[in-house]
């Protein structure tokens, strides 16, 4: 890895970031502010979008690519070209209070189902689904609560149709949405942050005890395919961790899985496998399972020490007519990542292959 940029914005932390072609939208506060990443290194402010009322935003999320959704005790839908929000939804204490009282407790996360369907999950132990296309005051078309502890990250498996969420309990818990079904995993750590490949549907988990890749398909035990470790001085792991995206011209036999990971003492980190290598037979790292712990990770100092580096997305970039030869010399790799930080800084990161 290699950083390629530091950007200053308004000196809110960053609470997520998302990059939508030559734009970069962060939540920092009580508002979603979009920056424009020019030619020249730099970052602009173009817009902010408010409708929290000063509460700050916990996540943000795309429904489709012009309209966004972001949280905080209420949910504020987003279109790009304006300012003022489309609508806001504000859940109930539960199904929805009848007598008008609404719940203080934060929504820790969102994620899509569809661009009608949206699912959240909150302090309160409740995962809630809406359809955007009710018109009327937006009452939730399905709810859960079954976790025993505050919920803090979900995720939608779009290729198995469920709904994957955990927290503090350390439970994590599927949601089978067509087929009615719940599925629990007992895991031994708290869960903070739960991301999904698009190419199998693996998991990926931030915990406290570290980044665990699962294949639920066989179930928490026998299904942990890996296990990383951050550096022993960044214990916390109460950040995001993020499969980074594949570069399209990689022959299928040369694809490396990255996983990209904040951390909460100025660093970054990333791991690296092929994908022959997450097939071969793992050492034993625990009872019941077959997980490799795959400790060459690569460490970037984007921060000073105490400053968390948190929210991540990668992407990749077209390759500039400039670029397209194979010197030896030459790093040609467009694949890149995003950081934002508690101090307010976008960091971009080069990474390498």
């Amino acid at each position: 890895m290699e950083s390629i940029g530091k950007y200053a914005t308004n000196g809110v932390p960053i609470t997520s970031i998302h990059r939508k072609l030559d734009f970069i939208f962060t939540s920092q506060g009580d508002s979603v502010e979009l920056y424009s990443h020019g030619s020249d290194n730099t970052v602009s402010s173009v817009s902010t979008y408010t409708g929290h009322a000063t509460r700050v935003i916990n996540a943000m999320e795309f429904i489709d690519t012009t309209i966004f959704a972001s949280v905080s005790n209420r949910i504020v839908i987003h279109d790009i070209a304006r300012t003022e929000p489309l609508r806001r939804i504000i859940p109930g204490l539960d199904t929805g209070d009848s007598r008008g009282n609404y719940s203080n407790l934060k929504i820790t996360d969102i994620t899509t189902l569809n661009r009608d369907i949206i699912s959240i999950c909150d302090e309160n132990r409740f995962v809630k689904i809406y359809d955007l296309r009710q018109n009327s005051m937006f009452r939730p078309v399905q709810l859960f609560r079954d976790s025993s502890d505050s919920l803090n990250s979900i995720a939608y498996d779009s290729l198995n149709h469920c709904l994957i969420t955990g927290g503090s309990d350390g439970v994590l818990y599927r949601y089978d949405i067509r087929k009615g079904l719940l599925v629990k995993d007992p895991l031994e750590d708290c869960i903070t942050c739960i991301d999904i490949s698009t190419q199998d549907g693996t998991v990926l988990l931030n915990t406290f005890g570290g980044l665990k890749e699962l294949n639920l398909a066989i179930g928490s035990k026998q299904g942990v395919l890996n296990i990383w470790h951050k550096n022993p001085d960044d214990v916390s792991f109460a950040v995001q961790a993020k499969y980074s995206s594949l570069a399209p011209s990689s022959p299928p036999n040369s694809r490396k899985r990255q996983v990209l990971s904040g951390g909460e003492n100025g660093c970054v980190y990333m791991w690296e496998l092929s994908t022959a290598d997450r097939h071969s037979a793992h050492s034993t790292c625990g009872p019941g399972t077959n997980a490799s712990v795959v400790n060459n990770v690569s460490t970037l100092n984007l921060a000073p020490e105490g400053h968390m580096v948190g929210c991540v997305e990668a992407f990749h970039t077209k390759a500039n007519n400039d670029n397209n030869n194979n010197d030896s010399g030459n790093n040609n790799n467009n694949n890149r990542a995003i950081f934002g930080d508690g101090e307010g800084y976008i960091h971009q990161v080069s990474i390498h292959e």
